[in-house]
Formats: C-alpha cells, structure tokens, sequence
C-alpha cells in the first residue's frame, strides 16, 4: 500500500542504507554444464566465510507483530526466468519467515525500469524502499535527499546496522564508495570485495579458429589485426564461402571496448562515472584526446576491410548470438557467463571443434594492457535501495536489510537453505543438484536466481558462489587474463551534486548523441576523419570542457574522503 509523499513527517536526519544490484554490462554469475561441484569446489568457495563478518545484530523476528513494507524493484532477467516475482525466490520467502517482516514487491516491465522510475517519481506515489541505480537517476542522490524523498541514514545505521557497519570496517573502500562526498550514506549496497569477481568481462575469441591459423592469442592491438585479417581471409569455419565475420560488437557498445589499446576511455551503457575516464588524477573525455583521431582511424580500415561486422551499429545481442552460433563470428566481447559458459554450452554438434578463449585487452603503443571495464574498481556498483520519507518503520526496515550483511543472512541471500540448496562442505556452503543438476535442465546460473537473492542483491557477493559457477577450465582461465589487466583508467565511482548532476545531464546529453552519430559516420566513411578539429571544436561548443571540470572536481572530493 503506497502513501502519498504530500504526508510525510519523517525526520530527514535518519540514515539511508542501499542495497544494490549488479548492473553492468553483464552480472558476474557464470553457467557452465549442469554437474556435481567438482572436489575443488570447496577450496575455491573458501572465501566465502571470509566475505562477512560475524552477525552482529540482535536476535529473530525483527518485529513481534506482522509489517509489511512496500517495494519498488527492478526484476532481473534470470529471475524471470522461473519465478513472477522477487516474492516467489525462495530466499526472500525465508527471509519472511525469520524476520517477520512481509514485502509487497513492486516490479516495473523489465526492460522500462528507468522510464517507470521517473513515472512513479512524477506521481507522488512512494513506497517505503525503492531499488534503483541512483547514480545515474537525474540529478542524482543527492537531489532526492534534497527534494525530501529519500532518507539521510547515518544515525541509524550507527543505531540499528551493525552488521553493515562491521562489513565497511572490514572493507573501507565499500564504505568509501557507499557514501556521497559530504559523508551522507543513502543506500544499502550490494558489495563485492573480492577483485575476482569484478574481472569477469573481456575479449573472447575463437581458439578452434587461432589453431588453424597457426596464431597465438592476441595481445597488442596489431596482433589483433593480423589474427582478425586471418580469420576473414583463411575460411575458419571451412565451409568454401567467404561469410565470417572476424569482430562482432553489439551496437556501438563494445566497438568501443579496442580505445583501451589508445590508453582511453569511451562511454560504455553501464557506467555509473559517465564517459570519463582518469590519467595521473586527470579527468578525461576520449573524443577530445589526439588519440581519438587515431583509434577511428584504426576502426575505419578495419570496417573497410570487412573485419568488423558491416551492420555493428544495428547489430543487437541477439544477432550477435546467431553469428556466434552460426559459426560466423570469430571474436566479441562477453563474459564468463554469457559469453563463455553460454557458447561453450550451446553451440550445436554442427559445428565441431568449436572453441572459445579470454584473451587480454589489447595494448597499443604504451604496452599497457588496459582492462577499461568500469566494475573492476567497483566495490558498489552503483544499485542500491533507499528508503523513502513516506516509510513510518524506519528502523524496523534497516533491521531487514542489515541482517543480509551479517554472515547468517549473507549466506542466505548468496546460497539459499541449508540442505536444501547448499550444504556445509568442510565449514564452507557448497551448493546441491538443486543447483546444479536441475531435472529440466536449467542452466546453474538460473537455478541459483531461483533460490537466492542473486543477481540483485542488499548484501555481500560471496567469492565462493561466484567460483562455484565456473565449471568450464575456460572460465577460470579467463578471470586470470582479464583480471592481469591495468584498471587505473576507470574512475571509482564519483558522486555529484544536485546541481552538477543536472548541469553535467544537459550538456551530455547533447555531447553523447553528437558523438555516437559522427562515430558511426566516421567508421562508416561517410565523415571524413580529417574533420577532426570541426568535430572536437563542436564539442567545445557544447561545454564538454566545463563537463570535464565538474567530473574532475568530483574525483577531487572522492580522493579527499579516505
């Protein structure tokens, strides 16, 4: 039941905790063949009792009479998958049981999440806790504090989260990141301490075709030429027509990912940060750098020479999957999961041989092999969820979702019941066939969304889940090549003031939509790349300058906040 914003009386002094979801270019849950946990299985979740600490909250149920609080949230995709709502994953059902506390999930159309977001905004009409990436929301968090929508939360954090407040002790940087620059928390975040599970996104490529090309794998941008030359020129998939496309990128989106090789950054869908991106404590905008003019370059041969794929700034994911499928692809950028264990797991028996590799992200002429993925600095994504000023339990509400950051709770949001979907293996949660052996042959990944908070979660993304899902030598093999990347070019993730948040959103706005229509042309030939002055002069016109300034002061007052 959702109250009116006109009748709040909360004091706007409490504190917001957020619980955050992960929202990247692709989450972090990896599938592989459906089989039991390998013996390994144990050692490689070992870190999962580290992710947490104790429990240190008080006891069960949170409230001795029924609450129900409403929800807004996001559903994500792998949910959908088995379940009609957030309601029906078994965990939350047994969070239900154990803190008293009943959740009326609301869940915008998937796909139309930020447009009902704003709807919803719009109408007055709150719930008590709304899920959201708030960094990207316009004006940003601190506009809706300001605005009187969503709390300030410190007190009662320090009064009533205990668990959460242990897991910022254990790792400062999540509290760092958790918090705006003026030391306002406003969210309960999903956290992901362990680096190796934010570097399970790269470059993939075909081995079976590299084999038969005599080719090692690829490690500068030249290299990648050469192999990608190969793969248009030898006929790889051996059927005597000149169909393979060697790079397959979706839309404009990972074309982009090769301006690493170019020691730069351009805007990626995901980012919380914008298109900016760092050098020695400099904030950047790629397009304006010398560097730019090289990287089109580059891309406008390849494009010529039928190494990209000719339709790329149409292609969607669900071509790109039919080419990779269709034995036409030979190199795209994925992750562990859906790139790897998808393929590896579904391409049919007509293709024999089929194989698939990590390889590096290209370096150019630094050396350097710059993983630009915007999450391997990310300790919180940027997902979280805030509790509203229509909300008359407030400290009840910060019970429920600090018992997620305390190991009991933890264990339940990333690994489901005991004995049921997991049991203890030498100390450690390791999972069943409910899991990993599903009867109608559901994916692990799937499973796992079924029964547990993951992939959308307001607690710590256990190691050892994460682990667990790589059954593929591929995959593992492909957290250690992404992972030996050089990450100093991401941003951490930055934080705005209202009013920069919205100045910064006008001129962007303008600045991205410039940008991605003359990309296209200039890749596409039909903008000649000598027009570079006339195109970066437009873009000065467009205050991209004082767009820089403001990211750079952000950086500055994020610096100053350890």
């Amino acid at each position: 039941m959702s109250k009116k914003l006109a009748c709040i009386a909360l004091s706007l002094s409490l504190i917001l905790l957020a619980a955050c979801g992960a929202a990247s270019t692709e989450a972090p849950p990896s599938s592989g063949t459906a089989q039991s946990a390998p013996a390994s299985s144990a050692s490689a979740a070992s870190k999962a009792a580290e992710s947490v600490p104790a429990d240190a909250g008080g006891g069960l149920p949170i409230v001795s009479q029924p609450l129900t609080l409403d929800y807004w949230s996001s559903f994500p995709s792998k949910n959908a998958e088995t379940r009609k709502s957030l309601g029906e994953v078994t965990a939350y059902q047994e969070l239900e049981k154990r803190t008293g506390i009943t959740i009326n999930w609301q869940h915008p159309p998937i796909g139309q999440e930020n447009e009902q977001f704003n709807l919803m905004i719009a109408s007055g009409d709150i719930p008590d806790m709304i899920y959201y990436n708030w960094q990207n929301a316009p004006g940003g968090p601190a506009k809706y504090i300001d605005d009187g929508l969503i709390l300030k939360l410190n007190d009662v954090i320090e009064q009533s989260a205990p668990n959460l407040r242990a897991v910022y002790e254990q790792y400062p940087e999540a509290g760092i990141q958790s918090q705006l620059d003026d030391g306002t928390f406003y969210m309960f975040p999903f956290i992901k301490p362990d680096s190796s599970i934010r570097t399970y996104n790269g470059p993939i490529v075909r081995k079976d075709w590299l084999d038969k090309a005599g080719l090692e794998r690829p490690v500068t941008i030249d290299d990648w030429y050469i192999m990608l030359k190969a793969f248009k020129e030898q006929d790889p998939n051996e059927n005597g027509e000149a169909d393979e496309i060697p790079f397959v990128s979706v839309k404009l989106n990972t074309i982009k990912w090769f301006a690493g090789a170019w020691g730069m950054k351009l805007r990626m869908d995901s980012e919380n940060t914008g298109p900016f991106y760092q050098s020695e404590g400099k904030v950047h905008f790629g397009p304006m750098e010398d560097d730019y003019q090289e990287y089109l370059t580059v891309m406008r041969r390849w494009y010529a020479e039928g190494l990209i794929d000719p339709d790329f700034a149409a292609t969607d994911s669900t071509r790109q999957n039919a080419l990779i499928s269709g034995n036409q692809a030979g190199a795209f950028w994925g992750g562990a999961s859906g790139g790897l264990g998808k393929f590896l797991n579904s391409v049919p028996e007509s293709v024999p041989g089929f194989d698939l590799t990590a390889v590096q992200y290209p370096a150019g002429k630094a050396g350097v092999n710059y993983n630009i993925h915007p999450d391997t600095v990310n300790s919180i994504p940027g997902t979280g969820a805030a509790i509203t000023t229509v909300n008359k339990h407030v400290e009840e509400t910060v019970k429920w979702f600090d018992y997620m950051y305390g190991e009991e709770g933890a264990r339940l949001m990333n690994f489901g019941i005991e004995g049921d979907t997991y049991e203890m293996v030498n100390g450690e949660p390791i999972y069943t066939d409910v899991i990993l052996n599903d009867p109608e042959g559901r994916s692990p990944d799937i499973m796992v969304a079924s029964h547990t908070t993951t992939p959308q979660e307001t607690s710590v993304y256990a190691t050892g889940y994460y682990t667990q899902m790589l059954f593929l030598p591929q995959q593992k093999e492909a957290l250690s090549i992404w992972g030996d990347g050089d990450f100093s070019l991401n941003l951490p993730p930055i934080s705005y003031t209202s009013e920069e948040s919205q100045r910064l959103a006008t001129i962007m706005n303008e600045v991205n939509t410039y940008v991605d229509e003359t990309f296209v042309r200039f890749i596409m030939g039909q903008e000649g790349v000598d027009d570079f002055e006339v195109f970066r002069g437009n873009l000065k016109n467009m205050n991209i300058e004082e767009a820089v300034s403001i990211a750079q002061a952000a950086l500055e007052r994020y610096q100053a906040r350890a």
